[in-house]
């Protein structure tokens, strides 16, 4: 963060990660217990976010100043990059199996979560790269893929 040392700044992304963690897993149990398409939500909004969670770590660790960087920039532009393909993966799955608005809601919002645990690191530019380009590839896949009528 701009204007604090780093251990306050790595202190406070600690924490940020820490109560995203907590709220994933909320929301994961929440959802378990719901229903089966429950369990289908979180199952797979987690291999969805997977991806842009690695990265997103991968990126924190090899260009630190992504921390610091403008919404429109080269980390963004990644993070937005990494999440387009997961969220087309998340919408192609979700279209194939017919799944209710629900489903769609559940796994994405794990999705979004997943993500941002890795993307944490590279501030809210990272965060918002990553949510917007899962929730447009899987929008778009919807679009795209759902069966004419």
């Amino acid at each position: 963060m701009a204007g604090q040392p780093d251990g306050a700044a790595s202190q406070e992304e600690h924490l940020l990660a820490r109560e995203q963690e907590e709220h994933l897993l909320a929301r994961e149990i929440a959802l378990a217990f719901e229903q089966a398409v429950g369990a289908d939500s979180v199952r797979y909004g987690l291999l969805a976010g997977a991806l842009p969670l690695l990265a997103g770590l991968a990126v924190a660790r090899v260009a630190p100043a992504c921390a610091d960087a403008p919404l429109l920039s080269v980390c963004t532009a990644l993070c937005l990059g990494v999440g387009v393909p997961s969220g087309v993966w998340l919408g192609a799955r979700l279209v194939r199996g017919s799944a209710p608005a629900s489903t769609w809601l559940g796994a994405s919002g794990v999705a979004v979560l997943a993500a941002s645990l890795g993307c944490a690191g590279l501030g809210i530019s990272g965060l918002l790269g990553a949510g917007a380009g899962l929730v447009l590839g899987a929008a778009s896949a919807k679009v795209l893929l759902r069966a004419p009528t």
